[in-house]
Parts: structure tokens; sequence; C-alpha cells
């Protein structure tokens, strides 16, 4: 929602249903990602991938959009162990969930 883009499926306007609808859906895919990540440390592999990477920026920026990532540990777990990869840049906003909060 924050990109205003039609590839979210929800339409181009920001309304009270289509952020709702966006959390829903964020909540959704972050119960699938905490179940992925309850039994393995990484997405793809028994080390990180591209997969992990691809994913992360979404994922760790969902407070961002008013996502609360504290129900998700297996979730909050692998975000910490991104961030101690070697050589791992750090995001604006990745500690800083009002960062350009879209309201």
């Amino acid at each position: 929602m924050s990109f205003k883009g039609p590839y979210n499926g929800l339409g181009l306007e920001s309304t009270e249903q289509t952020l709702k609808e966006a959390k829903i859906r964020g909540h959704k895919s972050l119960a699938i990602l905490d179940g992925v990540l309850k039994d393995r440390e990484w997405l793809a592999n028994n080390r990180p991938t591209i997969a992990d990477i691809a994913v992360f920026v979404y994922v760790a920026l969902a407070p961002m959009g008013d996502i609360s990532l504290e129900p998700y540990p297996n979730v909050r777990a692998w975000i910490e162990r991104i961030k101690d990869l070697p050589n791992f840049i750090k995001i604006d906003g990745l500690d800083d969930p009002s960062y350009r909060r879209v309201s």
C-alpha cells in the first residue's frame, strides 16, 4: 500500500477498507513465514540465499505499515540472523517503524 501500485491487487487508493485488507494479508503472510521458519533458520536452504535477501526488506519493514512482528517469534529471529550476516548494510526504517509511514 505504501507504494500505491496496482500490483497488490487492492487498487491504487488507500481507503479504510483497502488498508484493512492489506493488514489482513500482511498478517496471513507473516503467519505462513513464521511457520516455515519454525523448523529451519533460512527459507530455501541450510544457509542464507537470495530468497532470504529478497523477502527480508518487505518483512523487516512491515512495522512501517503498522503490522507488528511481535506475534511472529520465528520471523523476528530470522530478521536478526540476517542482520548478523557479514557485510549487512542497514536500511532506513529498519529500527524506526514510523519512518515514512503512510497514514
